[in-house]
């Protein structure tokens, strides 16, 4: 379990690392973004599957 924390830990902060990256681009005008349709709830649903599939991988 401590082990599995740690991984999601590490993601989590990769995806911020990624975010903070992209909005610094984003306000230096060095990026657009682009509007696209997406089911949220769909998203978050099956995020709990996504993390379990990709800890599965990753061991």
């Amino acid at each position: 379990m401590k082990y599995s924390r740690g991984i999601i830990n590490y993601d989590l902060n990769f995806i911020l690392d990624q975010i903070s990256d992209d909005y610094s681009k984003i306000e230096a005008g060095r990026i657009e973004l682009e509007d696209i349709l997406f089911d949220l709830h769909h998203v978050l649903t099956n995020f709990p599957t996504l993390l379990h599939t990709r800890q599965k991988a990753k061991i």
